[in-house]
């Protein structure tokens, strides 16, 4: 074996690692996890189970960007001052990762036909 074909061997054996190396990468779609007994009650919904972080960032940008968005209507004093900062770090933390997240659900089915009831 010559050593330029040993060379492309190992470029190319470093490649596909570097390739697969995203399959057991962590997940940093979320920065933190539904509560428990939240978590439990929306886990059997998933299509799959791979799609939890997915869920994991819906329930990030429910509890801290809708909230926020709405207290800017409940203090207009301020509206000028902190809508700003609102738009830049919702924009900052999330958009990326939200319109990642929605580009995929439109390709896959996240949670199964059905099963809308969660109480």
């Amino acid at each position: 074996m010559s050593r330029a074909s040993h060379s492309d061997g190992a470029k190319q054996a470093r490649a596909v690692e570097a390739a697969n190396a995203d399959l057991t990468a962590e997940r940093k779609e979320f920065y933190f996890r539904l509560p428990g007994w939240l978590e439990a009650r929306l886990r059997p919904l998933l299509q799959d189970q791979r799609d939890l972080p997915i869920l994991y960032l819906f329930f990030n940008v429910s509890v801290t960007v809708l909230p926020a968005g709405l207290s800017l209507f409940a203090c207009p004093a301020w509206t000028k001052l902190l809508g700003p900062l609102y738009l830049t770090c919702s924009y900052v933390l999330f958009l990326e990762r939200y319109l990642l997240a929605l580009h995929y659900s439109q390709h896959r089915r996240l949670f199964k036909r059905g099963r809308y009831v969660i109480a």
